[in-house]
């Protein structure tokens, strides 16, 4: 049976392979926040970023970029800084929606992990 057509491969083919589809650019922009929190040192940065993740539906990508160990920031803890990105794929988000996610956000890591936003 034919590998390809026109420039598409056969979905067994593709499956076996494990190629996947490209994906169509959003209709809808995203928003873009950074935030810090102190959490004590033995919390995971994988921790964090899943319960961050599952917290809103509206959150596209977690990443950390800072993380800081010194003056204002309590012995034995640490201040993780990350941006956060919002997106909804079906409506433009509004400041009350994203706001409305960040809270979720700060309550889960506030429950699970002792968290306290910073700044």
């Amino acid at each position: 049976y034919p590998l390809a057509i026109l420039g598409e491969i056969h979905r067994a083919i593709e499956s076996a392979l494990g190629v996947a589809q490209a994906k169509g650019l959003p209709r809808f922009p995203a928003v873009t926040q950074d935030v810090a929190f102190v959490v004590e040192e033995k919390h995971a940065v994988g921790a964090l970023v899943a319960a961050m993740r599952s917290a809103s539906p509206l959150v596209e990508s977690v990443e950390l970029f800072d993380e800081y160990r010194g003056e204002h920031v309590p012995a034995g803890s640490r201040s993780l800084a990350f941006r956060l990105v919002f997106r909804d794929p079906e409506a433009t988000l509004t400041e009350a929606r994203v706001n409305d996610a960040q809270a979720k956000i700060l309550a889960a890591l506030e429950k699970a992990f002792g968290a306290q936003r910073r700044g």
